[in-house]
Order: C-alpha cells, then sequence, then structure tokens
C-alpha cells in the first residue's frame, strides 16, 4: 500500500515543478523549428503531438510518484513551471532557437546548393567518358566486323 506523507508530497509536487519546466523548455525550444513556414496546420500538427507525447510521459511520471493514483497537485505542479518557463523565458528561448535553425537550414541550403553542383559535374564527367567509351566500341566493332569478314573470305 502506498502511504502519502508531507515530504512525499512536496518531494512529488517539486517534481511536478520540474516536469513542467523541462516540457516548457522543450516546446520553447523545438517550436521555431516547426514555426519557420509560418504555416498554421504545421503548427497545429506539431501542437497537437507534442501535448499527446507529453501526456504519455506525464502518465509514467504519476505512476511512477503515485502508483498511478491521481493527484491533481502534481499536476497543477506541472503548469505552474510551464506557465514560469512561458512567463518569463520563452522569448528568450525562442529567439535563441530560431536562429540556431535559420543558422541549421542556411548551412542545409548551401550544402545543398555544393551537392547539386558536384552531381552536375559528375554527370558532365560521366557524359564524356560514356562518349568516349561509344567511340571506342564503334571502332572495336569495326574492327571485329572487318576481322570476321577476312576470316570467311579466306575459308572460302
Amino acid at each position: 500500500m502506498w502511504e502519502i506523507t508531507s515530504t512525499g508530497q512536496l518531494l512529488n509536487f517539486l517534481i511536478g515543478i520540474i516536469f513542467g519546466i523541462i516540457s516548457a523548455l522543450f516546446y520553447y525550444l523545438f517550436f521555431p523549428a516547426f514555426s519557420l513556414g509560418n504555416k498554421k496546420t504545421v503548427i497545429n500538427i506539431f501542437d497537437t503531438v507534442f501535448f499527446i507525447v507529453l501526456a504519455f510521459f506525464n502518465l509514467i511520471l504519476l505512476y511512477c510518484l503515485t502508483n498511478g493514483s491521481l493527484r491533481f497537485y502534481i499536476i497543477f505542479a506541472q503548469m505552474l513551471g510551464f506557465w514560469f518557463v512561458k512567463s518569463f523565458f520563452s522569448k528568450i528561448i525562442s529567439k535563441i532557437s530560431s536562429k540556431v535553425f535559420m543558422f541549421i537550414r542556411g548551412l542545409i541550403n548551401s550544402s545543398l546548393y555544393y551537392l547539386q553542383i558536384l552531381v552536375k559535374k559528375m554527370l558532365e564527367i560521366s557524359l564524356k567518358s560514356l562518349k568516349i567509351i561509344k567511340k571506342l566500341l564503334k571502332n572495336t566493332e569495326q574492327m571485329l566486323y572487318t576481322v570476321f569478314c577476312k576470316d570467311k573470305n579466306e575459308k572460302k
């Protein structure tokens, strides 16, 4: 049987606040990555998936802390931790993470550009080598044809 003590409740409350802070940090850290295109459907899908995953982890946390009993003070602590980060740090985290994601986006775009140039050069080289191979094959075919014709003519 699980006993409810005041120190256990205080510890669970603090763990709930920490869980709320961590979940808010993840939300505001990754939100700018999905909001760069400013498409509402992408943002709504991100919000939905994020909070479904968060609800799953919340269920695991409640199961570990209270043996599956639903304690509203833990959920209140999580909301309090989330609100704390949203109120005081969300703008700073969003600005920093949006700059990081813009930098990563620029790196990806520039690497794709150089990859495109590399593929174009490789195609040009392969086309030139194919033309050379085609010429060599034509020359070999002519040589083989004349050799076979001589052999047939000599046997007659």
